[in-house]
């Protein structure tokens, strides 16, 4: 395999990469670099949603042939790291290191826990915790204490749950308890989470306008309000004045009255004759196309099945048609999402068109989507988008063998996950 090709299937964390390197030990100094670049920088599409790739990077270098080398370069790029995102990833596989042996990672992890500016918060506590229970506890809440009084910082109690799943709750509770009666920082740690968990409530929605209050900042042609507090107030809206808004809507013809108007049925189904909508849909206006389109994406309903076909035989190009498809899809419509998907997008679009495909293959059970799922699988950047492929495949019982064997070694646990339940189920 080339160096790049290498690259590009450990960057987005395909468990290809990690089955290659198995059957390639000792063979693998020219992909060196490709290892160390996405250990040390999270490649992940979302990593606040995808879960840790430690595990995964872990393997790729216990397989590389290169453990030591690599461990030496993940420590020294956490030293000097200011992303929290590779900061985060690189302790997670610190605490890999230190666990099997290496006390240089052990005392690294210690030395870089500290405050960052960018996510206004601590990065590493959970490691510490994990890595060396009540002992690493202490070292953290001491450190948060610390700036707690020195810069009247705010913790919530994020590190102490974990600490309480971890370690159990009266531990916790005990080894806290008898050290804040000479340690102030950690005093005024657990000050901080008790004052955040006394003032912590079930969220409650602010006092929702008023049809006859919203109308006026609609006919307002000054009005700046974002087209987000409008879809907001759609959702939340009574449903007597939701249906109000519906009816002045279809008798609307003047444009800025008539965007506002869609902004409000964007998260929310509306509830009289679609005809104006559709209408709207083929506007030349894009603004009033776009909002119209995704407006109807929540209808179940012939017409916009047929309006979607239209918008694509006018212009093959117009890919956000798929978002019109994903509740009306028919079984002729797969040549569209076949000639739109293997088309060459950015990733972030292929990624908004890959996740279309998955709700229309999760809604509808269909052994003749297996193209379109594999080159999501293969393309995506998105571990999520990912599992979503492979548990439709599995549903429709269309996963190939090479598939299944790969996924045991792919970046997101919960892909991991999804295998080793099938396993037991087959």
């Amino acid at each position: 395999m080339n160096t790049q090709d290498f690259r590009k299937l450990i960057n987005r964390g395909l468990g290809s990469a990690i089955l290659f390197l198995k059957e390639n030990q000792n063979r693998n100094r020219k992909y060196l670099r490709a290892i160390q670049f996405a250990c040390t920088n999270n490649t992940a599409y979302d990593p606040q949603v995808e879960g840790s790739r430690a595990e995964y990077l872990w393997e790729a270098i216990q397989f590389s042939g290169f453990s030591e080398y690599l461990q030496e370069a993940v420590l020294t790029a956490l030293l000097a790291s200011t992303q929290p995102y590779d900061i985060e990833q690189m302790l997670h596989l610190s605490r890999r290191f230190a666990e099997n042996g290496n006390n240089t990672a052990k005392e690294i992890m210690y030395k870089t826990f500290q405050y960052n500016e960018r996510w206004n918060t601590f990065i590493g506590a959970d490691d510490l915790i994990l890595l060396d229970g009540t002992h690493g506890l202490l070292y953290v809440t001491d450190v948060i204490g610390r700036k707690i009084i020195s810069d009247n910082y705010y913790e919530d109690d994020w590190i102490l749950s974990i600490a309480e799943e971890e370690l159990g709750k009266d531990n916790v509770h005990l080894c806290l308890s008898e050290a804040s009666q000479t340690n102030p920082n950690v005093k005024a740690y657990i000050d901080s989470v008790d004052n955040f968990r006394e003032k912590e409530a079930p969220l409650t929605k602010d006092k929702i306008k008023t049809y006859e209050e919203i109308k006026l900042q609609i006919d307002d042609i000054n009005d700046k309000t974002s087209n987000h507090w409008y879809s907001y107030w759609g959702a939340h809206a009574t449903e007597e004045d939701f249906l109000k808004a519906a009816h002045d809507f279809l008798a609307e013809d003047i444009k800025h009255k008539k965007l506002k108007y869609l902004y409000i049925f964007g998260r929310k189904q509306f509830p009289l004759n679609i005809d104006k909508i559709i209408d709207l849909a083929y506007s030349k206006d894009k603004a009033l196309s776009f909002e119209a389109i995704w407006v109807l994406k929540k209808i179940q309903n012939e017409q916009v099945h047929e309006l979607a076909v239209s918008l694509w035989n006018k212009n093959p190009r117009n890919y956000f048609i798929i978002k019109l498809i994903e509740k009306n899809y028919h079984d002729t419509d797969y040549r569209i999402l076949e000639e739109i998907l293997f088309q060459k997008h950015h990733k972030y679009a292929f990624h908004d068109l890959g996740m279309s495909i998955l709700k229309i293959f999760e809604e509808n059970l269909s052994s003749n989507c297996f193209d379109l799922l594999v080159r999501i699988y293969n393309l995506t950047w998105c571990s999520n988008c990912r599992r979503r492929a492979l548990e439709i495949m599995i549903k429709n019982k269309i996963a190939p063998d090479w598939i299944l064997k790969e996924c045991k070694f792919d970046s997101n646990p919960d892909t991991r996950e999804l295998i080793n339940i099938n396993l037991m189920l087959t």
